[in-house]
């Protein structure tokens, strides 16, 4: 049985999106859930399925989190995916690219560009001290000037609709280092306002 391009798209970011990015602890988030809802989508996990609307909504959500958290080093492969979720699944064309550069719509019709790495970058240069952001979720925070106690990164969690019970842990403070970084980036490089 041929499969149509919607299947093909899926088992391409299985077979070469997520192999490419194993081991980046940048993206483990975004890397398990691309392969966890591309394999729903393609019917391999029993019992889960994603329809075809869901499935493309998520895996371009979390295309455009490993651009933002890559930046410039995201590579070929993740642009060119992006570009192939809109197309294959009808999407409307994203609304982060990789080089981490958002829009951000002001109001009116115009928007401003900007580089989600060279805000946070200026903000870690600014604090006069070594903030790892891209590795720590307790930097990104300190970047804010939030509280990034483990309480402090339960609530956070729970406004992020993250599982709040995994705060303190590795892959908990992954997590929220992702999913802040994915607010981030739409909300113009500000928290949300449920954060800030």
């Amino acid at each position: 049985m041929a499969l149509n391009p919607q299947q093909v798209f899926a088992n391409h970011i299985l077979q070469k999106v997520v192999p490419s990015l194993q081991g980046n602890t940048w993206v483990t988030t975004y890397v398990a859930n691309l392969e966890s809802n591309a394999k729903r989508f393609l019917g391999q996990v029993p019992g889960e399925t994603l329809d075809a609307t869901t499935y493309a909504e998520r895996t371009r959500a979390d295309l455009a989190g490993i651009a933002a958290a890559l930046g410039a080093n995201a590579g070929a492969d993740i642009t060119s995916s992006i570009a192939l979720v809109a197309e294959r699944f009808g999407l409307s064309a994203p609304a982060t690219t990789p080089t981490a550069a958002a829009e951000v719509h002001t109001g009116g019709t115009s928007t401003v560009t900007f580089d989600l790495n060279a805000v946070l970058n200026e903000k870690a240069t600014a604090a006069g001290e070594a903030l790892d952001w891209k590795r720590s979720v307790v930097d990104l925070l300190k970047l804010y000037g939030k509280d990034s106690s483990v309480s402090a990164r339960k609530q956070y969690m729970t406004a992020l609709g993250l599982d709040a019970g995994t705060a303190g842990s590795a892959d908990g403070n992954e997590a929220l280092r992702t999913a802040l970084l994915k607010a981030l980036a739409t909300n113009g490089g500000n928290l949300p306002s449920n954060l800030a």
